[in-house]
Parts: C-alpha cells; structure tokens; sequence
C-alpha cells in the first residue's frame, strides 16, 4: 500500500485486517510541482515501478473518502469486485473493475 496519509483511519482497517499488506508512506515533497491527485498518482506508479520486487495482479486506487473508511461494507464491495475479476481471470478474460463513490 502506497500513501501519503501519515495517519488515517482507512490504513489502519487494511492493516487491521490484512496484516500481510505492506505500506509505504510517501513523505518526500515536490515544492516545483504542484501537489494533488494528478502527482500523488504518479508517485505510486513510479514507487511500483521502480521499488516493488513482487508484481502483483491488482493494482488498486482508493480516496480517502472510499467507504471503505467507514466499516467494513466498503471491504466487501472490494473483495467482491476482486473475487469477479479473478473468476473472470481464470477463465481467461482479462477485465478491470473500478470501484466508485461520490464520497461521504
């Protein structure tokens, strides 16, 4: 898991709940760019790119303000998104899911 949250309620629940999951903070500044979504973005990728040794199969993007925050509903509807796309997978289609919200 890739953030630049030093501390927020949803790393803590992943956490919590997948204690196997990684996380990376992401601290360094950019003060010739301009911050927000756009460079937040491709910090992770390039973080992927460049410092993951294990390549995984999903690569998942969530606000902050995902339900997944809030509870544990938010968690289901991503392992039940997940368990589609893997099932599909395995059949050898080769699909993507995008999980969405209009935030809390």
């Amino acid at each position: 898991m890739f953030t630049h949250a030093v501390d927020h309620e949803a790393i803590r629940l992943v956490q919590q709940h997948n204690p196997q999951v990684s996380l990376h903070v992401d601290l360094d500044t950019h003060p010739d760019d301009t911050d927000g979504h756009y460079l937040h973005l491709a910090e992770a990728f390039r973080w992927m790119s460049e410092n993951s040794t294990k390549h995984g199969e999903w690569v998942m993007l969530i606000e902050d303000d995902f339900p997944i925050c809030y509870g544990d509903e938010g968690w289901k509807v991503i392992t039940d998104v997940v368990a589609k796309l893997e099932a599909s997978r395995l059949m050898g289609d080769i699909r993507s899911g995008f999980v969405g919200t209009g935030g809390r």
